[in-house]
Parts: structure tokens; sequence; C-alpha cells
């Protein structure tokens, strides 16, 4: 499926941090006041460049992915987390913030990667997409509330399947379709069932 590159901010204090995992499941922090002051028309740095990440290891970078915070600070609500072999599960997010630059941020199985870890704030449903191009939507309040250090729960069966996107969506919520095979179209998320669905 088609990415389209999205821009986002996010508003912050010099005394707190950023925080975000990569594909990998590591945990990374970057500190507000390290970054500096920049110009619109500076491009600045990549994330992977200023952490010195593997050219296989990238961040994930969504909306609600990142995670701007102090580690004193006490934080509400819950972080979903979904890798590709279809494992899902809720982490409390007052349990994320680390001391380290990078650390052991989620269990992962073997060869897992992981594909999406964000806040579910202001969100009912997660829809999971498949490479193949089947369709779920599973209840944010059916996913069980673990630790970091957990592999979570199986969505669903994939067999040689895997999961390659997730959106945070409510009943009335819309999503833009973009695949080079069908024509681009917009799907009403409650109209998607708890079982993988070619659409």
């Amino acid at each position: 499926m088609k990415q389209i590159r999205k821009f986002f901010r996010k508003e912050s204090l010099s005394n707190q941090d950023i925080f975000f995992f990569t594909n990998k499941g590591r945990l990374c922090r970057i500190k507000i006041s390290d970054l500096g002051i920049q110009t619109l028309k500076n491009k600045g740095q990549t994330l992977s460049s200023l952490l010195k990440l593997d050219p296989s290891e990238y961040p994930i970078l969504k909306q609600e992915s990142i995670l701007v915070a102090s580690r004193t600070e006490e934080l509400d609500g819950n972080y979903l987390f979904v890798s590709n072999d279809g494992m899902i599960k809720m982490v409390a997010k007052n349990d994320i913030p680390a001391i380290k630059k990078i650390s052991t941020g989620t269990k992962l199985k073997a060869g897992a990667e992981l594909i999406f870890s964000g806040d579910i704030e202001g969100k009912t449903k997660a829809v999971l997409i498949t490479e193949s191009g089947m369709f779920k939507t599973i209840s944010l309040s059916d996913i069980p509330t673990l630790t970091k250090n957990t592999i979570g729960v199986q969505s669903g069966k994939l067999g040689d399947d895997k999961i390659v996107s997730v959106e945070l969506v409510d009943d009335q919520d819309e999503l833009l379709i973009l695949d080079k095979k069908i024509k681009a179209k917009t799907l009403k998320t409650d109209k998607l069932t708890t079982k993988y669905k070619k659409i």
C-alpha cells in the first residue's frame, strides 16, 4: 500500500524529552534541550542520525506515536503496541519513559518487527491492515493491558500474511484507501468486521 507522508507538531517544554519506539521494539529518548532552536528553513537532523541507528532500524513516527514528557511526570492512559506477526497489547503510558538514550522498549518474537506504538486517547478501535489487503477492526477495550516485557496476545489468524499498518479510529471515522491494485476510495470504519476480510 502507498504511504502518505504526514507532518505534525508537538508542543513541548525545554525540560521535557521526546520518547518513541523503533521497528526493532527499542525505546529511544531525545532531550528537547539537545535539539536547539531551528528556523523553518533549516532541514534539521533525522532521528535516525541523532541516535546513530542501524539502517535496518527506523523510528515509528505517527502523530500518536511520539510521547513528549519528563521522566518524573505522572502520565495517564495507555499505549497500543502491534507487531507485524499480529501480536497486540496495551501498556500503561506511565511505564514508558526511561533514563537511557536507547533502551529495551517492548518484547517481540524472534524475527518480528513493531508496526505500531501509540497513544489511544480519544479513540475506541484499531484497524489492522495486512500486506495482502485484509482489514479487521478490534475494540481497544478488548485488548489486555500488559507490561513492556511481554509479547502480547494474537490478534487473529494471519497465516503467511503480516500486518503492515494500524490506524486508530472511532465508528464515525473514514479511512482513505490507496493501493496500486484498486482505485482510491474511502471506507467507513463501522462497516469493518472483527475478522480479517478483504474489502
